[in-house]
């Protein structure tokens, strides 16, 4: 890859995959578990730091080494969409869009490296039915132990200073995408603030707060909740204002997306299930009048298990 075409911000060593991805969530608003219908005025108070929603981030999530994951570790997420009118609190139209599960087949261990490999299976609805299905196994290339582990690819720097994002990084951002991993979107949040070249972006309102969260149904099924002390999951809730200023594709003309995101961290639970949801909820135009309704995209963890590196063969299913 051409390393001179990779762009730095603030502090964060962009990927070129957040950038596809950011017009993909513009688009179709693709998150986590929110709360409130934002408020769409124009007084959205003083402009965040960028370094003030990562330090916040990097304190909830905590290591940032991928070599925490441990063979037979599972996690599954449920998508819903929310859709309900711009001048209602009644919520409609909620609907499962997606279901996922991610298991680690194994976990193959050397001196100086370890590799995975992924079974990733996908549930895709359509008017409340299920449309496809798809099982996949993913390999992930070895990852050098190092005193900063995976983190060092994530995170490069050269005397203190950030440097751009090598093609090692770059392939383990795009694999950690392609099976929706929480990682990915925990890092992909932390540069959602910073301006660039290509997107007008500002950041406001920052909330981060302490919460007790009942653990997933299926989870209270498991023997001893999993370990989960009186079968509660401890979060750090972040949430904040995204505004972002751009040329409207249809009406050539400059529009001003204001979207609320959301998400919980818990990282006392298995690496994969570090994030327990994550939301978007924004206005979205619609039809020819202009008219616009307040849609909401989130996802949720339903269940998780804990690793154990045994040598249990990898199942289609956790149950």
């Amino acid at each position: 890859m051409d390393k001179a075409k990779q762009k730095k911000t603030g502090g964060f060593s962009r990927s070129p995959l957040f950038a596809k991805v950011h017009v993909l969530f513009w688009c179709l608003f693709l998150a986590s578990n929110c709360m409130k219908k934002p408020d769409m005025t124009e007084d959205d108070g003083p402009v965040m730091e960028n370094n003030e929603l990562r330090n916040s981030v990097t304190a909830a999530w905590g290591d940032f080494d991928l070599l925490q994951i441990k063979k037979n570790e599972f996690v599954a997420i449920r998508q819903t969409q929310e859709v309900q009118s711009a001048s209602s609190t009644q919520s409609k139209n909620i609907r499962v869009i997606r279901e996922e599960g991610l298991t680690v087949c194994d976990r193959l261990e050397t001196s100086d490296a370890v590799a995975y490999d992924f079974l990733h299976q996908i549930k895709e609805y359509k008017d409340g039915n299920q449309s496809q299905q798809s099982t996949t196994r993913v390999h992930f290339p070895p990852l050098a132990k190092t005193d900063s582990g995976t983190a060092a690819l994530l995170f490069p720097a050269v005397g203190g200073k950030v440097k751009p994002m090598d093609e090692g990084g770059t392939q383990l951002i795009s694999l950690l995408h392609n099976l929706n991993a929480g990682l990915f979107w925990i890092l992909y949040f932390m540069q959602m603030c910073e301006k660039t070249a290509d997107y007008d972006v500002s950041c406001h309102q920052l909330n981060v707060t302490d919460e007790i969260r009942p653990a997933p149904e299926d989870v209270k099924n498991q023997p001893q909740c999993l370990g989960l002390p009186d079968c509660q999951m401890s979060l750090k809730k972040i949430s904040f204002v995204h505004i972002l200023n751009a040329v409207d594709e249809t009406t050539h003309k400059m529009s001003r997306q204001k979207t609320l995101v959301a998400f919980s961290i818990a990282k006392d639970l298995p690496y994969l299930s570090h994030l327990v949801d994550y939301c978007f909820t924004g206005l979205m135009p619609v039809g020819e009048k202009g008219q616009k309704i307040l849609v909401k995209v989130c996802n949720e963890l339903t269940s998780f298990r804990l690793g154990d590196n045994s040598s249990l063969t990898c199942q289609t299913s956790p149950n």
